[in-house]
């Protein structure tokens, strides 16, 4: 392919930010163009949202090649820390302690009846 046929990577770039604003949603990508050679880098929400991206750039006319540098953002994740209660938290609740019942460290009280305590 000569030089003259070529499409200028300026317009070429242009167009995959057109198509990838048209069909591809979110994500924070940067693309560049460099002799036809696609570069998309950035980070996108999940692993499902690659192939569309990807697809959508070498759809574009004059894109030769994608080189594909884009990472799954990391989830932040939620660690729970076990949280110690003394004695006198757990005790019998105050008219202004209205979280008391909920955080006690008693077990849960069980129905103790027999048949022959039960009313009939």
């Amino acid at each position: 392919m000569s030089s003259s046929n070529q499409v200028p990577d300026k317009s070429l770039l242009q167009s995959v930010q057109r198509k990838l604003s048209q069909k591809c949603a979110g994500g924070k990508m940067i693309t560049s163009v460099r002799s036809g050679v696609a570069t998309v880098s950035g980070v996108i929400k999940n692993e499902h949202e690659r192939k569309p991206i990807l697809r959508t750039i070498t759809g574009v006319q004059g894109i030769r090649r994608v080189i594909d540098q884009l990472r799954v953002e990391k989830r932040k994740q939620v660690v729970f820390q076990p949280r110690e209660i003394d004695n006198a938290e757990s005790a019998e609740p105050s008219d202004n302690d209205t979280t008391a019942s909920e955080i006690s460290t008693e077990p849960p009280l069980t129905n103790s009846a027999t048949p022959d305590s039960m009313p009939d």
